[in-house]
C-alpha cells in the first residue's frame, strides 16, 4: 500500500509452512487449536498452515525507546486459523523491496512492459515452434511409398540400402510440403521488434549509422532518455535507493564503515549512480553547456567581460564529473587556490622587482647625464 507520495508503507506477504516447521519457528505462540492438534498427535504432518506477514508504518510509538515494539515500522506474523498473532516485532525501515516498472493512479500493484505485448510474446513462441517444424519438414520430409512395395523396413539414413519388389515402378519419394521457413522468420522478426520496442531496447541502443555526427548521437540519446526516465525514476526510488540505503545503514551499525566526520554529521545520504544510463544522462548536460558556449561566442568577442559571469572552475569540474573521470585526476580545490595565491604573490613580486629595476635604470641614466654635463662644463671654467 502506498502513501500520498507513492511510497510503499504497508506490505502483506502470504505464505505456508508445514506444521512441524511452523512449530519450530513460532513454538507455543501458535494458536490454541494448532497446539492442541500437535499435542494430541491426531493430525496430518504433511498439512501446511497459512500465515500472513504484515509490515506497516507504526503511528503510535515512543521514539525514546529503542526496542522492537517502538520501531518506525511494525511487523506481525498472523496465523490465518483464528487470525492469531504469533509474532510481533519491528523494523527501522520496510525490509521488502517492491520495485514496480509502471503504476497507474490509485493502483497498488504495478505492471511490467511485457503485459502490453503479452499476446505478441505468445505469438512469437508459437511461431518459433512452427519455424522449427517447417525446417525439419524441409530437411527431413515425410516419405511416400505404396503399400507392400519394398522389402523390409524403410531406411532413411545416408548410404542405406532399400530393397523393393521386382517389377514395381513405384519407388519411395519425399513429400514436398512447400514449407517455407523464411516466411516465418520474417514474421518472427517483426514480432521480436515489437517486443523490443515495448522494453525500450530500440531507444537505448546506439544507432548503427556511420554517417551520424557526435551531436546527432547525443541528441538521439537525450530523446531516448525522455522515454525511459519515468520508469528509471521509479526503479531508483523503489529499488536501488532503499537497497543502497539499507545496506549503508547496516554497515554503519555493524562498524564496517566508520562514523562520519563532524562536517558530515546530520546530513542525509545522497546516492549518485555511475551506470551507463546515468553517465549518458549527465553527458547531455555537458553537451548543453558546450552548445551554450558556442551560442555565446559572438557576445564574448564583442564584450569579453561577459565571461566573468561564468564560474569556470565549477564548469570544469562538472564536465569531468559528467564524463565519469576518476576524481583522483583532479587536484583539490583548496590546493588549486593555494597555487593561485602563490602565483599571484610571485607575479606581484616580479612586478615590484621590475618597477625597482626601472627606477634604478632611470636613476642610473640621470646620474650619467649629470656626470656628462658636469664634465662638459669643466673646460669652460
Amino acid at each position: 500500500m502506498d502513501d500520498d507520495q507513492g511510497n510503499m508503507v504497508e506490505v502483506y506477504r502470504y505464505f505456508k509452512l508445514p506444521i512441524l516447521e511452523a512449530y519450530e519457528t513460532f513454538g507455543n505462540d501458535l494458536s490454541e487449536k494448532t497446539l492442541r492438534a500437535i499435542k494430541d498427535g491426531d493430525l496430518d504432518y504433511s498439512k501446511e498452515i497459512e500465515f500472513v506477514h504484515v509490515v506497516l508504518k507504526r503511528y503510535e510509538r515512543d521514539p525514546a525507546k529503542i526496542d522492537n515494539l517502538n520501531k518506525p515500522y511494525a511487523s506481525y506474523y498472523v496465523e490465518l486459523t483464528g487470525r492469531h498473532i504469533v509474532s510481533e516485532s519491528g523494523f527501522d525501515r520496510i525490509p521488502y523491496l517492491t520495485p514496480r516498472w509502471s503504476k497507474a493512479p490509485e493502483e497498488t500493484y504495478g505492471r511490467s512492459p511485457a503485459m502490453k505485448v503479452l499476446p505478441g510474446i505468445k505469438v512469437a513462441n508459437v511461431m518459433a515452434r512452427n519455424i522449427l517444424e517447417a525446417c525439419e519438414l524441409a530437411i527431413r520430409p515425410p516419405i511416400m511409398m505404396p503399400a507392400n512395395s519394398i522389402e523390409g523396413p524403410l531406411r532413411t539414413s545416408p548410404g542405406s540400402l532399400i530393397y523393393y519388389r521386382q517389377g514395381t515402378r513405384d519407388f519411395p519419394r519425399p513429400l514436398v510440403s512447400g514449407a517455407n521457413p523464411g516466411v516465418g522468420e520474417a514474421l518472427l522478426q517483426r514480432q521480436e521488434a515489437r517486443i523490443e520496442q515495448a522494453f525500450f531496447l530500440d531507444k537505448l541502443r546506439t544507432p548503427e549509422n556511420d554517417r551520424m555526427t557526435a551531436t546527432e548521437i547525443m541528441q538521439r540519446r537525450q530523446e531516448s532518455l525522455m522515454f525511459a526516465s519515468p520508469m528509471l525514476a521509479r526503479l531508483y526510488s523503489e529499488f536501488l535507493d532503499p537497497l543502497i540505503g539499507h545496506t549503508f545503514e547496516s554497515m554503519v551499525r555493524s562498524g564496517v564503515i566508520p562514523d562520519a566526520p563532524e562536517s558530515l554529521q546530520g546530513r542525509s545520504l545522497a546516492v549518485e549512480y555511475r551506470s551507463p544510463m546515468a553517465t549518458s544522462k549527465r553527458a547531455a548536460h555537458t553537451q548543453s553547456f558546450m552548445q551554450a558556449m558556442q551560442a555565446t561566442a559572438p557576445l564574448m568577442q564583442v564584450n569579453p567581460g561577459v565571461i566573468q559571469n561564468l564560474d569556470s572552475d565549477k564548469a570544469f569540474r562538472d564536465i569531468f564529473d559528467a564524463q565519469s573521470v576518476d576524481p583522483s585526476y583532479l587536484k583539490d580545490a583548496r590546493e588549486v587556490e593555494m597555487m593561485r595565491q602563490q602565483q599571484a604573490q610571485m607575479q606581484q613580486a616580479a612586478m615590484q622587482a621590475e618597477v625597482q629595476q626601472r627606477q634604478a635604470d632611470v636613476g642610473l641614466t640621470q646620474s650619467k647625464a649629470q656626470e656628462a654635463q658636469r664634465q662638459a662644463n669643466e673646460p669652460n671654467q
